[in-house]
């Protein structure tokens, strides 16, 4: 008797479990999903020293100007200055 009690208080708690688990895994995807269907504009910026980024770069601030109005990425114009993503990643964060 006390084994079919106890297997009962088991499967009892281990339906719980799970249907706990479900409703958590659910509202943990609407909670993201409602995130990633905002039609807001991002609110983080990064602030660029750009003295500091022309150093870093080794170029003026001409230099800089010319190549960002051209189209290139920040990322584009350290490549060409021979600066490797991870020296670029370091420096930004």
């Amino acid at each position: 008797m006390l084994n079919k009690r106890f297997s009962v208080i088991l499967m009892i708690g281990i339906l719980f479990a799970y249907l706990g688990n479900d409703v958590l895994a659910k509202n943990e995807k609407h909670d993201y999903q409602e995130i990633f269907d905002r039609n807001v504009p991002q609110t983080f910026h990064y602030k660029v020293e750009y003295k500091e980024l022309y150093r870093f770069l080794n170029m003026t601030e001409q230099e800089f100007d010319v190549e960002w109005k051209s189209g290139k990425t920040i990322s584009e114009i350290a490549e060409k200055r021979g600066v490797f993503p991870a020296q670029l990643k370091l420096y930004c964060a």
